[in-house]
């Protein structure tokens, strides 16, 4: 009787992960080998996808282990630094102001 009910458990779980596993597989492989469209003349995305007039900054926030956290994209301006406010939701302060020199 022990047999079976480990056998039964082994089954659910392997069945469990199936069901988990398989459709995140499928769900990237989609997404992984799609094709970007092309946008259409005169339309509102094809105006917005084109490059800007800026040149673009990266920093690359990372982890004292050096494990990269995310990245901030931002124009790179000439003559004046811009001022990013990092706020915690609607009417509040800012929490951090933080100026970025070149």
């Amino acid at each position: 009787m022990l047999v079976l009910k480990k056998r039964k458990r082994i089954v659910w779980l392997s069945a469990l992960v199936l069901i988990v596993v398989v459709p995140i597989t499928i769900f990237l492989q989609i997404i992984i080998h799609s094709n970007v469209p092309e946008l259409a003349e005169g339309s509102i995305e094809q105006r917005y996808a084109q490059q800007g007039s800026y040149h673009v900054k990266v920093e690359e926030v990372k982890r004292t282990s050096g494990e990269a956290l995310f990245r901030i994209y931002y124009p790179h301006f000439k003559e004046t630094n811009p001022i990013l406010l990092f706020l915690g939701g609607m009417e509040q302060m800012p929490r951090q102001i933080v100026m970025m020199s070149s």
